[in-house]
């Protein structure tokens, strides 16, 4: 049984320089010199808690140019190529992702775009994709897609609310394939696992975190499982709101990090002032604890010098490059600033589900 460890939430006084003790005050993302925060890049802050972005490109990775409507992925680099698995909502807005969601599959030369799609990856129903690229000494490298529902093949519904029931196929599926194009191999998790976000270790083991109670970790001998849980995430800190959607990777000095969808459900005006995001991050894997400093917010600039504030900012998962660096990141995002209804619920809210797939590069400049 695994053990739920107690949370330490790491706080900034408004006007104040943090001073911190250990490394742990500074998120892991940074090491504790003097009494003050030396961060490590991307992230920066004084508790090391807000992730630094550089400007975007327009048009966005997915589902702006041309116009359909996705809901994030995330890219891989094989063979100088860069491969973008994304969710993507066929002939309706997001309203309809719980009956028409299929996994895309899009390429780019370059790692900003733009990125132009190839084939159906998976078809209806499948939903929030993560592809990771596996090791194998037997058999090289494998192409191991998680994501939600089975990829059954289901004709596409007429555009329906969010609200209706949601498909037989419910639940946490892997797919695997030798090749970036597939053919796709099912395989079925032996455990509940809502929004899967998995990561194979350097020294080959998996792991996954599920959004099942809070989040929770499980670890496997081979990416098909079977998976047995090693920890329970402590509770969401206060005033954070509802936490979902996590990505768990390691830093280059080998910290454990989880960044997730952090959200007020209660807002439903000036959503650039409501939380979106939150930080998990651990030493071992085991304990757990968290920051209140978000790592990042509603607004994103662009390289022309133009702002943009998102109703919602979901669906975080980041590039590491080959050194695992992490480069850039992906979100699903709903562009319209507000929508007369909850923040968060602005992106399934007819009229204003026309929702895509953003790409951020992460500042890897002091």
């Amino acid at each position: 049984m695994a053990l739920t460890f107690r949370i330490i939430v790491t706080v900034a006084v408004l006007g104040l320089a943090l001073a911190c003790t250990n490394d742990t005050d500074c998120t892991l993302s940074g090491e504790c010199v003097d009494g003050q925060c030396h961060c490590r890049l991307p992230w920066t802050g004084d508790d090391c808690g807000v992730l630094k972005f550089g400007p975007s490109v327009e048009p966005a990775a997915y589902g702006y140019d041309p116009n359909v409507t996705s809901w994030g992925g995330n890219i891989i680099e094989y063979n100088s190529m860069y491969h973008l698995y994304v969710t993507q909502i066929v002939n309706c807005g997001l309203k309809s992702w719980q009956h028409n969601s299929e996994v895309a599959h899009a390429t780019s030369a370059t790692i900003d775009g733009p990125y132009i799609r190839q084939d159906t990856a998976l078809p209806i129903q499948a939903h929030n994709p993560e592809m990771v690229l596996g090791r194998n000494s037997t058999n090289g490298t494998m192409f191991i897609l998680f994501h939600i529902f089975s990829a059954t093949g289901e004709a596409p519904a007429p555009c329906v609310n969010s609200s209706e029931p949601t498909p037989a196929s419910n639940g946490a599926t892997i797919h695997m394939s030798y090749s970036p194009e597939g053919p796709w191999q099912p395989f079925t998790l032996n455990i509940g696992c809502n929004n899967p976000a998995p990561m194979q270790h350097p020294n080959g083991t998996w792991y996954v975190v599920c959004n099942t109670r809070n989040f929770v970790l499980y670890r496997a001998d081979a990416f098909s499982g079977p998976y047995v849980e090693v920890a329970e995430f402590p509770g969401r800190p206060p005033l954070t709101g509802v936490w979902e959607d996590p990505f768990l990777y390691l830093d280059t000095v080998g910290n454990w990090h989880v960044i997730a969808h952090s959200w007020d459900h209660t807002i439903k005006t000036n959503c650039n002032a409501s939380n979106v995001s939150g930080h998990f991050f651990s030493a071992d894997g085991m304990n757990w604890e968290s920051t209140r400093t978000p790592p990042y917010g509603h607004e994103v600039t662009f390289t022309d010098g133009s702002t943009k504030i998102f109703s919602t900012v979901e669906r975080p998962k980041m590039y590491l490059n080959a050194t695992g660096f992490p480069t850039h990141m992906t979100f699903g995002v709903d562009p319209h600033a507000e929508c007369g209804q909850y923040c968060s619920s602005c992106k399934t809210t007819e009229g204003f589900d026309d929702t895509y797939t953003l790409l951020r590069p992460l500042s890897i400049d002091s």
